[in-house]
């Protein structure tokens, strides 16, 4: 998972801008080989847009990243050296974990040097506990690197904090973070590190104020607008979030699950166009879960086209069945299907994860009415009508209220 991650991280930083369609499309399919761990399909893809673009160094750290972890490190080696010779400083940490796990202490010891001396490294914590220098962190060399200050008393301060949300300490990175920010109040790295600890704590309002000022500093950042994104849709604001998504892909069109989660908006604000065509770019790459199949099947859904809803729902069920809304809106399907005894089923498993729901207390009644359970039928509708589901009045009067 680790090693997906990394790679994954990697596809986001270096997205590929491209003229091409071909390379375009072999992007993609790398992301999502990459997403599904099968690391030598990706190497494959990403090796045909090397073929195309060779002076293309983001190809190279990317397949680099796949060889290092089916741990061929001379390969991965030679690529990150590729990328750095076109990139100057592009690639020295990589090249000092490869140096590393191929025993050449000097080689490694001198680009672990050379990536330290950088404005932007990775944190003393995260060197530290690498796998990677597990050849070479128990040599004379290494200890001595460490005397050095490497970081300044703000780069450190923010490691700290990043380091107490990674422990659930968020209320002690809230507060370090708060501390930071009196005095350097253009941190948009400090606004979004509280932002991820008010998040955990699910405060957020505050979050989202954190967001906007992470945004405010670094305008360009897609990342600080997905985030936001992401904020506006768990508070409901629907126009809002899908228009941070259009930010988001303006900024970086090359990552799928930025249009997936567009789609996401789109539907809750019922442009089931957009959705659409965002769901058929991330579906002709993605797919494999459930939460995307159900997506789709929703939007079908919504466009009242029942019978093409109900592959994808049916994919969706069969990868998790915890969803009280999967079996919802399969029941729905069936039931503008004419399949009561399926829509019925259905509607019962959904009532059992969540009995809230008055207008599948009121479905359900439809359900019975036709197989002919006129006791069932009633007994739903009495409960729906309980809920205050006003359509069951009518049904009630004509079948029950006698």
């Amino acid at each position: 998972m680790v090693n997906k991650l990394i790679i994954l991280i990697s596809l986001i930083i270096f997205s590929l801008t491209s003229n091409s369609q071909d390379n375009k499309d072999n992007y993609y399919k790398a992301s999502a080989y990459i997403y599904y761990n099968i690391l030598d399909s990706t190497i494959i893809y990403i090796s045909k847009n090397i073929d195309s673009e060779k002076n293309n160094y983001k190809n190279y750290i990317i397949r680099g990243d796949c060889y290092f972890n089916l741990k061929m490190y001379e390969n991965a080696l030679n690529d990150f050296l590729t990328a750095e010779n076109l990139k100057p400083e592009i690639a020295e940490y990589k090249i000092a974990r490869c140096y590393s796990m191929l025993n050449d202490y000097k080689n490694a010891f001198e680009y672990l040097q050379r990536h330290l001396q950088k404005s932007e490294k990775n944190t003393q914590a995260s060197i530290k506990l690498d796998t990677a220098f597990k050849n070479i962190n128990t040599l004379k060399q290494w200890n001595e690197i460490w005397l050095n200050e490497w970081y300044s008393k703000a780069e450190t301060a923010l490691f700290d904090a990043e380091y107490a949300i990674k422990k659930n300490q968020y209320n002690d990175a809230i507060e370090m973070l708060t501390q930071f920010l009196e005095k350097r109040t253009k941190s948009h790295q400090a606004y979004y590190l509280r932002a991820k600890a008010s998040i955990a704590l699910q405060n957020y309002k505050a979050a989202i104020n954190d967001i906007e000022k992470a945004i405010e500093n670094s305008p360009k950042n897609d990342l600080y607008w997905f985030e936001k994104g992401k904020l506006n849709f768990l508070e409901e604001n629907y126009k809002k979030a899908y228009e941070d998504f259009n930010t988001t892909i303006n900024l970086n069109p090359d990552n799928l699950f930025y249009f997936f989660f567009r789609a996401k908006a789109a539907i809750k604000i019922e442009n089931y166009s957009i959705a659409l065509e965002d769901m058929n770019l991330f579906m002709k790459y993605y797919g494999r879960e459930a939460e995307e199949n159900y997506q789709m099947g929703l939007i079908y859904l919504k466009n009242k086209e029942f019978i093409d809803a109900l592959p994808f729902l049916n994919i969706a069920l069969e990868k998790d069945q915890s969803k009280y809304e999967y079996f919802t809106s399969r029941g729905i399907a069936y039931l503008n299907t004419n399949s009561p005894k399926l829509s019925e089923s259905d509607f019962t498993m959904s009532l059992d994860l969540n009995p809230k729901q008055n207008e599948v207390w009121f479905f359900r009644g439809l359900d019975r009415a036709k197989l002919g359970n006129s006791v069932g039928a009633c007994s739903d509708w009495e409960k729906a009508f309980d809920m205050k589901y006003v359509d069951a009045v009518e049904y009630l009067k004509k079948n029950c209220w006698k």
